[in-house]
């Protein structure tokens, strides 16, 4: 029911009220009228005992607008805004850390160093490393029989090079850790300690890492020169492969340069590197495919696929503490 105010009483209001209030229906407290204009009186309306406005009138009381205007208390919009706190991008993106390019951790750049280059081969023989009077600190690494058994470090037992039955074992060859990282092993040239240490070589045109471990040494091996041990990488000096794997030497490729000098030979030095890998590839197959022979195959597609059948490519490298993955393959530590 709609209470009948005097009209007088309506001019009051009206006049009082503020024409900057907002058509949402907030109230902008700084522009209120004072309450006090509700005390009007008219001298001329002597109804004063009946019309008590300075009694009746509650404005001040009524008027909660500004008690119940809970805008400033209710927008919370700064308080569950959590975008800062939520957001961990910072936290749980370890790209730069461990991610496919590496693998794990990269190893710090090489600011310092040598120069050199990195030649390959596979010769077959007992390794360097595997007599006992070679590795002067820790351990050496084992040699393995003809069907590629373990023999331990066994110096009753003569490299299958000088007519004995030790080989190295099939193991030792190189694996990719990441896009940008690999692991293995080399031959290094005749300098005295060497057994178990490792180094790491960075190739500038391909912009890849690897970390190799010293497990024998050579004659032919230059200063500065790492002879990554890769199956079908060319016997070298010394021949036990033919005679392990029951192939004709031409079967393994030139006695420098394995099967990618055969295929460049054959498709010429400036062939397409897709053309060169698959000419490898099926070298590859053709004389490791055989049942038990699944670390060889393994490594020689490594030559094809992460080292992109690059030949004997400049390095960039240092001496590094070995990673405990070489380490437990080998079987050296220092």
């Amino acid at each position: 029911m709609i209470k009948q105010i005097p009209l007088i009483f309506t001019l009051v209001i009206i006049f009082g009220c503020s024409s900057d209030i907002p058509s949402y229906g907030g109230i902008d407290t700084a522009n209120i009228v004072d309450d006090s204009i509700g005390d009007y009186t008219d001298t001329s309306y002597t109804g004063t005992d009946i019309y008590t406005d300075t009694d009746t009138d509650t404005d001040t009381d009524t008027d909660t607008d500004t008690d119940t205007d809970t805008d400033t208390d209710t927008d919370t919009d700064t308080d569950t805004d959590t975008d800062t706190d939520t957001d961990t991008d910072t936290d749980t993106d370890t790209d730069s850390d461990i991610d496919s390019d590496w693998g794990i951790a990269p190893p710090p750049p090489i600011t310092d160093g040598a120069t050199g280059k990195a030649t390959r081969y596979w010769d077959c023989c007992k390794l360097h490393c595997s007599w006992t009077s070679n590795f002067w600190v820790g351990n050496g690494t084992p040699s393995c029989s003809k069907s590629n058994v373990s023999q331990g470090i066994n110096d009753g037992i003569m490299s299958a090079c000088n007519g004995g039955d030790g080989y190295s074992c099939w193991n030792l060859v190189p694996w990719a850790v990441g896009n940008k990282l690999s692991y293995g092993y080399a031959a290094v040239p005749v300098t005295g300690d060497i057994c178990g240490k490792c180094y790491q070589l960075y190739f500038p045109i391909s912009q890849k890492t690897m970390i190799v471990q010293a497990i024998n040494t050579g004659y032919d091996v230059a200063g500065g020169q790492f002879d990554i041990q890769i199956p079908g990488g060319g016997v070298g000096a010394f021949d036990a492969c033919s005679n392990q794997w029951n192939v004709a030497t031409s079967a393994l490729g030139a006695t420098y340069g394995g099967f990618l000098k055969t295929c460049k030979d054959t498709y010429g030095s400036s062939a397409l590197t897709s053309v060169l890998q698959d000419c490898v590839m099926q070298k590859c197959n053709s004389i490791f495919g055989a049942s038990g022979r699944g670390d060889l195959l393994a490594g020689c597609k490594w030559f094809v696929e992460w080292f992109e059948v690059a030949d004997s490519p400049y390095i960039k490298y240092k001496e590094v503490s070995c990673p405990s993955a070489i380490s437990a393959k080998s079987g050296m530590s220092r």
